[in-house]
């Protein structure tokens, strides 16, 4: 999700354990498309709503961690910030949802967006 060529990310916390940055996100419910799915995502955990929306690049994320070994794939969305709808959840410091420009993006990335950044040039997909 774009706002004046720069990226929103939020942080992920699992258990109460920083797992890394990410864009906001979830898995497909039964049925949903996947512009209702990230259209529902924004406005669920980081409280915005977004419009123009395209379809973007995909991540195969094969996590390693013993415990936890899963395999998903990330089917990314592009948008623009429509507007702040509840300025609760955006400001939330727990997740800390905060804009950044793409030459400053914070380290300590999700696996999903690590692969992302590794395999795509976001200036490509940022809108004008």
């Amino acid at each position: 999700m774009f706002n004046e060529k720069r990226l929103l990310l939020g942080k992920r916390i699992k258990n109460r354990v920083f797992e890394g940055w990410q864009c906001p996100g979830g898995y497909l419910l039964g049925g949903e498309s996947i512009e209702t799915a990230a259209r529902h995502y924004c406005l669920q955990k980081a409280g915005i709503e977004i419009s123009d929306i395209n379809s973007g690049p995909v991540t195969n994320n094969i996590f390693s961690e013993p415990a936890a070994a899963r395999h998903t794939v990330s089917l990314y969305q592009t948008a623009k910030l429509h507007k702040i709808k509840n300025i609760e959840k955006f400001e939330n410091r727990e997740v800390n949802w905060s804009w950044f420009e793409l030459n400053c993006l914070p380290q300590a990335c999700y696996l999903p967006l690590q692969l992302l950044l590794q395999q795509h040039d976001l200036r490509q997909f940022v809108h004008n």
